[in-house]
């Protein structure tokens, strides 16, 4: 069984209401409606595309990764080149990369794509301008 624990302060934040007092706001929805769908759905794989100059999981994309561990989804970094296949029942992101995938890495995504799977695409803006 794995447990999760959250702190009060990610779940309740104080609200300023007069000098001297403060509102209680619970703030902790989605971390019981994720703790729910994760009893009822199991956890779900969302891998990010790497090997293009892709931007960091860890560095760039945080919040992103925090709202999908919030909805139960386990977001891992996948190198296509070292994958027979793209794994079924997953999400699959390519977010920002900075080269072509190779004819090889489009084929895999394209079947996994004519299976059902979900591809998203993150860009950012053009640094160039």
């Amino acid at each position: 069984k794995t447990r999760k624990e959250y702190p009060e302060t990610s779940c309740i934040i104080l609200k300023p209401m007069e000098q001297y007092y403060a509102k209680r706001i619970f703030q902790g929805e989605n971390y019981i409606t994720g703790a729910i769908k994760s009893v009822v759905e199991g956890i779900m794989l969302g891998n990010f595309l790497t090997g293009h100059g892709e931007k960091s999981l860890d560095e760039n994309y945080t919040t992103f990764r925090k709202n999908l561990k919030n909805y139960n989804y386990d977001a891992k970094e996948l190198n296509l080149v070292t994958e027979d296949a793209v794994p079924e029942e997953q999400n699959y992101y390519i977010a920002a990369p900075q080269t072509d995938i190779t004819e090889a890495e489009k084929a895999k995504l394209e079947s996994f794509m004519e299976k059902g799977g979900n591809l998203s695409l993150l860009m950012s803006p053009n640094d160039a301008i």
